[in-house]
């Protein structure tokens, strides 16, 4: 088993993967309306966004009408899409 500072390495790679699940979880997001005005005015459509976050056209849909919020790594990826969508 390897150490790293005395820590067993599954152990470290246990914490770093939940620090990476709660840095996630703290993403911000704009409102729904918000998300979906940012797609639309890059003029992207549901299943392009969908594809990059790595979910279905469906799940991008509920996003922007608040039925449902993207968690963990999901959020993130989703986050970044829309940030990049902003700037085009």
């Amino acid at each position: 088993m390897s150490v790293t500072d005395g820590v067993p390495q599954p152990l470290l790679m246990q914490h770093e993967d939940m620090i990476s699940k709660v840095k996630a979880r703290r993403v911000p997001l704009p409102d729904p309306a918000v998300r979906r005005a940012i797609r639309l005015a890059a003029e992207a459509i549901e299943q392009d966004l969908a594809d990059v976050v790595g979910v279905s056209r469906p799940t991008i849909s509920r996003y922007e009408t608040g039925q449902r919020e993207p968690r963990g790594e999901t959020r993130r990826r989703y986050a970044e899409a829309l940030e990049a969508l902003r700037r085009v």
